[in-house]
């Protein structure tokens, strides 16, 4: 008889072997920070809490590329709270000028307590905090003063492909200098998921050629939620001198963007023929949903369209988009909103208080825009087509400026509109006070048996209080059904669940209210369940216990009662 002896192989990718958690501190050591235990040191090996680096900068030239090159796929460098200067533009120095070629992670202590401060200074050709590459991501970070004579201030992202680079809770601030970009380029092929932090005040009177967020290239997809684009400041310097908030250009249509719960604040441009105050596009498709736009400028004396948004191409859907009290400031000007060349839909939105020469709202020169459902301001003008083509339906009846284009009126009135629910945002760039109070990443309900299991999900909290969970059996009177106290302040990712064994019916709806420390609520979309008929055979009680026939009983509250012996409340 032979015997075989049988060797298994296990081939374990060398670079997951090496996967390693880094440390960063500055000089002190105090409550805010969340990851080290003690002061940060660059004579320390930053391979442990207890022995963290002292700047970015040194961890980098240590284990990054120019020294052991060991930081590799699924490491997480954590930076705890500081504020992480640079001295000077010399390598090792200066925070800026990384490369980023492997799927790290950088964790901060929060937007307002890790904080990048790059004081205007750089290495020649890469002034910028990071080149991006890979798919990185980057959590509860700030960067200000940054001033890139490259493709981006303070990031540069391209050709990231899947599954792209990850930004959340990343604040950039004052970024801008006589160079040409926005504080974030994004590039050709990228693929980038960007969720609270915002972007403020990039772009000033002395380092002027900034702007929030470029968007330049083809087949790049780009996901927006719970961001701030507020104060920012383009002018005759940039490179794309349109869109101080936000621009997509290119030449072609494979770019995607998506925002949603997105504010845009007090945005400006201020050269001669500089359009778009907030938003600019050429190309692409750009949807944007619970959005709103409010207090945008275009300034300078000359012709110029957009107080809030401009587009030349591309296809644009707005979806219950407040847009208030935009401008633009002299010379000649041509809608709050604008297309000349692309095809923009309004659905359930919502105009008030803009002001323009031509087309108060809205202005067609050429393409289309179609409104449904849609209010648009008091006074007179409040659209103007010039060649192009206007067409609303259930908007009311808004004047027309002009007939050189198609204008097109189907009658009726709009419903009634629903603030979105937005950052909140006050101050100046001077202090800025914004951000969303929690990070929700999960609202669901799921039915087991006769009861339901409601479980949801905070990435980060800030001044959270507490969450007052919500009932109804109809989907429109509502009942407290539990308090449940938040965490105050949290970078963690913390899970809540509740059981509800209360009364129950064919549908159940449940609702999640937020509540600060200061007593503002924010709430979130209603989830439901549905319980399926308990059995073949029942029969309906009124509140007065007489078996009633349903069909033709009166409206109003009902019990209906299963042959096994479960009841369920039923609205009629």
């Amino acid at each position: 008889m032979k015997n075989y002896f049988f060797v298994l192989l296990f081939l374990i990718p060398v670079e997951s072997i090496k996967a390693a958690n880094y440390y960063i501190n500055d000089a002190t050591y105090n409550a805010s920070d969340l990851y080290t235990t003690a002061v940060g040191n660059n004579s320390n090996n930053g391979t442990s809490a207890s022995t963290p680096k002292a700047t970015f900068a040194n961890l980098w030239a240590t284990y990054g590329p120019s020294g052991t090159n060991v930081i590799t796929n699924g490491d997480v460098i954590y930076v705890d709270a500081g504020t992480y200067t640079s001295a000077s533009a010399v390598a090792g120095t200066c925070n800026c000028g990384f490369n980023f070629t492997k799927t790290i992670t950088i964790q901060g202590a929060g937007q307002t307590k890790t904080i990048f401060d790059n004081n205007y200074v750089g290495i020649a050709g890469s002034y910028y905090f990071a080149n991006i590459t890979a798919g990185v991501t980057i959590k509860d970070i700030q960067f200000t003063h940054y001033a890139s004579n490259q493709n981006g201030q303070a990031l540069q992202i391209s050709a990231t492909g899947s599954p792209g680079v990850t930004l959340t809770n990343v604040r950039t601030n004052a970024n801008g200098g006589s160079s040409k970009y926005a504080a974030i380029y994004i590039g050709s092929s990228s693929n980038v998921t960007i969720s609270g932090g915002g972007s403020f005040c990039n772009g000033d009177a002395s380092h002027n050629a900034a702007g929030g967020i470029d968007i330049v290239g083809t087949s790049i997809v780009v996901n927006i939620s719970n961001v701030s684009f507020a104060d920012n400041y383009k002018s005759s310097a940039a490179s794309i001198i349109h869109g101080a908030a936000l621009s997509i250009t290119g030449a072609n249509s494979t770019t995607d963007v998506t925002l949603s719960h997105c504010l845009f604040h007090g945005n400006q441009t201020d050269y001669d023929g500089s359009s778009g105050a907030a938003i600019y596009a050429t190309s692409g498709d750009l949807v944007l949903t619970d959005c709103v736009l409010e207090n945008n400028d275009t300034y300078e004396n000359s012709v110029k369209y957009g107080g809030a948004a401009y587009f030349t191409g591309g296809t644009q859907q707005f979806t219950r988009v407040l847009i208030k009290n935009n401008t633009n400031s002299g010379g000649s000007t041509y809608g709050t909103v604008s297309v000349n060349g692309g095809a923009l839909t309004l659905t359930d939105s919502y105009f008030s208080g803009n002001t323009s020469d031509r087309g108060k709202d809205i202005y067609c020169k050429s393409g289309s825009i179609t409104a449904t459902n849609t209010t648009f301001g008091s006074s007179a003008n409040q659209i103007a087509t010039y060649g192009g083509t206007i067409t609303i339906t259930n908007c009311g009846t808004p004047t027309d400026q002009y007939s050189s284009g198609t204008f097109t009126n189907n009658g009726g009135s709009p419903s009634a509109f629903t603030n979105p629910t937005v950052p909140s945002y006050s101050g100046s760039c001077s202090g800025i006070i914004v951000g969303l109070p929690i990070d929700l990443t999960l609202f669901e309900a799921k039915r087991i048996n006769n009861q339901v299991e409601i479980y949801w999900s905070t990435l980060t909290e800030m001044n959270n209080d507490y969450f007052l969970l919500e009932k109804s059996i109809d989907g429109i009177n509502w009942f407290e059904i539990n308090h449940v106290s938040g965490n105050g302040n949290s970078h963690t990712e913390i899970h809540y669940q509740m059981t509800d064994t209360g009364i129950m019916a064919d549908v159940v709806y449940y609702k999640l209210t937020q509540v600060d420390f200061n007593g503002k609520k924010n709430s979130y979309a209603p989830i439901s369940v549905r319980f399926p008929a308990h059995s073949e055979s029942f029969f309906y009680v009124n509140m007065l216990g007489q078996t009633v026939d349903f069909e033709v009983a009166p409206s109003g509250i009902y019990l209906k009662y299963f042959d096994n012996g479960t009841s369920a409340k039923v609205v009629k």
